[in-house]
C-alpha cells in the first residue's frame, strides 16, 4: 500500500493489528489536530496523543509516509514507539513504555529517545 502524506488512516486501511483497541487513527504527514502543520512538533518526526484529556487522545501522527510501514507492511519501529505511548497513557517515557516498548521487540526505542535503558525491576 502506497501512503501518501496530508491524510488520515486506520488500522483496517493499513492491515495493523489493535487487540487492545487503543489507535484511532494516524494521521501522515503533520499533526491530526493542527492539521498539515508540525508547529510545536519541530524536531520530531512523530508523536501520540496519548492524554486523555486531549481530544485527538488515541492519534498517533508521523510526518513522513515511509515511517508508519515498511516495504513488506510491518510497522516501522516509530509506529511501535507512538503505539507504546498509547498502551501507556497519562505517561510519557516512563518505565512502564520502556517495558512496553521492549515487550512489543523494540527496545533499541529506548536508546534512540536518549532515554536511559531499563534496569532489573523498572
Amino acid at each position: 500500500m502506497k501512503i501518501v502524506p496530508d491524510r488520515p488512516y486506520y488500522c483496517d486501511q493499513l492491515a495493523i493489528d489493535d487487540p487492545d483497541g487503543v489507535i484511532r487513527g494516524i494521521f501522515v504527514g503533520g499533526c491530526v489536530h493542527e492539521r498539515n502543520s508540525w508547529s510545536i512538533w519541530e524536531g520530531a518526526r512523530s508523536h501520540a496523543h496519548n492524554y486523555r484529556r486531549n481530544e485527538w487522545f488515541g492519534w498517533i501522527c508521523i510526518l513522513r509516509p515511509d515511517e508508519v510501514l515498511t516495504q513488506t507492511g510491518e510497522m516501522t519501529a516509530t509506529l511501535a514507539h507512538g503505539i507504546a505511548h498509547l498502551l501507556c497513557p497519562d505517561q510519557y517515557h516512563s518505565a512502564k513504555w520502556k517495558r512496553t516498548i521492549s515487550k512489543m521487540g523494540y527496545p533499541s526505542e529506548i536508546l534512540k529517545s536518549g532515554l536511559k535503558p531499563l534496569r532489573d525491576g523498572n
